[in-house]
C-alpha cells in the first residue's frame, strides 16, 4: 500500500519538474 502512494508521489513530482522545466 504505502509502496504504491510513494510511486503516485514520485510520478506527481516528476511530472511537476517536467511542467516547470518545459
Amino acid at each position: 500500500m504505502g509502496q504504491l502512494l510513494w510511486c503516485v508521489s514520485v510520478s506527481m513530482v516528476i511530472a511537476a519538474v517536467c511542467v516547470v522545466g518545459e
